[in-house]
């Protein structure tokens, strides 16, 4: 019975410790840059995610603003309807200026999507329709009111798909939390059992 006991408790033989310890060895390194991979990986999608909700808000703060010069447009073009003052003319002119600045300026932000690069680009054509009667007003004194609303009524369209966008990646960027926690959780969870068992 003794000796049983002792074959129990007895050392192993250096010719069997050493494969172990480099089995260890090669199972903490995989175990370890497997974990940091994940790691990686989960936050670099979530950077993606976060880079294209900040880029919906912008497209849709683009929009706003937009919205607004149309708005001082038509207004300004009233006055000068109302008026016959050439200053209300003059801020018009800058106003449909400046809305056909920010069209650029939404081409540059949408031109990765091909929807919304098609919507752009009727909205150019719209513009450059509402410029020119902007610039006939001096002898017509005409609201472009059609004008001015087949704008609008681009810009909803943008407006809408971009929100379904920003709801899609708002979606995806809290999965991909949801994701990144259980990962970490799993990987925590993995850790504490080979720390017990070692």
């Amino acid at each position: 019975m003794a000796e049983l006991s002792s074959s129990r408790h007895a050392p192993l033989k250096p010719s069997k410790v050493i494969p172990l310890l480099v089995l260890s060895a090669i199972g903490a390194f995989i175990f370890t840059v497997g974990g940091g991979l994940i790691v990686y990986s989960n936050t670099r999608h979530l950077i993606e995610i976060r880079n294209w909700l900040d880029h919906s808000q912008t497209v849709l703060s683009s929009i706003q603003t937009e919205s607004q010069r149309l708005d001082r447009l038509s207004s300004s073009m009233q006055l000068f309807q109302a008026t016959g003052d050439a200053n209300n003319l003059r801020a018009s002119e800058a106003s449909a200026a400046a809305v056909q600045s920010g069209v650029s300026t939404l081409q540059n932000l949408l031109q990765d999507n091909a929807s919304q690069s098609h919507h752009v680009d009727e909205l150019e054509t719209s513009v450059e329709a509402l410029s020119r009667t902007v610039e006939s007003a001096r002898q017509s004194r005409a609201v472009p009111d059609q004008q001015i609303q087949s704008c609008r009524n681009i810009l909803n369209v943008i407006q809408q798909e971009e929100r379904g966008l920003l709801k899609d990646r708002s979606n995806e960027s809290q999965d991909s939390s949801v994701r990144s926690l259980l990962a970490g959780a799993g990987y925590l969870g993995l850790s504490l059992i080979v720390l017990i068992r070692s």
